[in-house]
């Protein structure tokens, strides 16, 4: 995050990890892969088509929820 923002790391038990959304290939790939997904469509703001552009505004949103204290995003890793 290139803003300052601090959102926590939490771990779940030895083998989860919830964390922020980073702006790498890693997460602009999880982006990519769930936005043909029906049921994430529903229930989550990632975008319908998701190009880069589209998954890196999705990953911005998050951060500008958190803070402006609208809510909070997590990847789990």
């Amino acid at each position: 995050m290139d803003h300052g923002l601090v959102v926590p790391q939490l771990a779940a038990g030895d083998a989860l990890l919830l964390r922020p959304w980073e702006l790498g290939e890693a997460d602009l790939t999880l982006v990519r892969e769930t936005a043909d997904d029906p049921y994430i469509q529903r229930v989550a703001s990632v975008p319908a088509y998701s190009a880069d552009d589209d998954g890196a505004a999705f990953v911005r949103r998050q951060w500008e929820r958190a803070a402006d204290g609208s809510g909070s995003s997590f990847v789990i890793v």
